[in-house]
């Protein structure tokens, strides 16, 4: 059985927080932490991409924007049109 370092558990981790009111220090202070642990990604709530994309810009953190949240029913080109007003070269979609 592999033994993980806490580091190899560290880029397994989204670091989470998708309320819709954060303010500009909360997303700093997530940001700041997923590069303190290097978390694989922060996962965010949409309005925050730029923001949060901007923080970890020249890191290789991911930035996850949840879409559709929090019931994810509508079409996937319907949430990207009207969920995603910011892109960045580094955005990619997991499905």
């Amino acid at each position: 059985m592999k033994r993980w370092t806490v580091e190899e558990l560290a880029r397994m981790i989204d670091h989470t927080y998708v309320k819709a009111d954060a303010t500009r220090k909360q997303m700093e202070k997530l940001c700041k932490e997923a590069r303190e642990y290097h978390f694989a990604m922060a996962a965010i709530n949409s309005s925050q991409t730029a923001l949060c994309a901007e923080y970890l810009r020249d890191s290789d953190i991911h930035v996850g924007a949840a879409i559709g949240f929090p019931l994810g029913q509508q079409s996937l080109p319907r949430c990207l049109k009207r969920r995603m007003p910011y892109k960045t070269e580094r955005m990619k979609l997991i499905t």
